[in-house]
């Protein structure tokens, strides 16, 4: 599979709230996804929302932004994971879009 898809693949899945999982179904420890699940896990919480709904879509939200920030870091960046960035930071606003 393409390095790219597979990775959008990935960030999909994360922005979706669903951990990543090895290919014998355990799900994935590395830094990255533990900080977002636990984000993801905690996020009603911290920013006091009470609708559930509304903090998924706040949280997705906050995603893209964060993704769209990445795609003009062009000297910290390589062009691919920018492309990426884009791409994530389009599906995080549109899955905050839907109801």
């Amino acid at each position: 599979m393409d390095p790219i898809k597979e990775r959008f693949r990935q960030i999909s899945k994360l922005i979706q709230g669903e951990p990543l999982r090895t290919k014998e179904g355990k799900v994935l420890q590395r830094p990255l996804e533990v900080a977002l699940q636990w984000l993801w896990d905690h996020f009603q919480f911290i920013h006091q929302i009470q609708n559930k709904d509304r903090a998924e879509k706040e949280f997705r939200l906050g995603l893209a932004i964060e993704f769209l920030r990445a795609t003009y870091r062009v000297h910290e960046i390589a062009t691919e994971m920018r492309v990426l960035a884009l791409l994530a930071g389009d599906f995080a606003l549109a899955s905050s879009l839907v109801d």
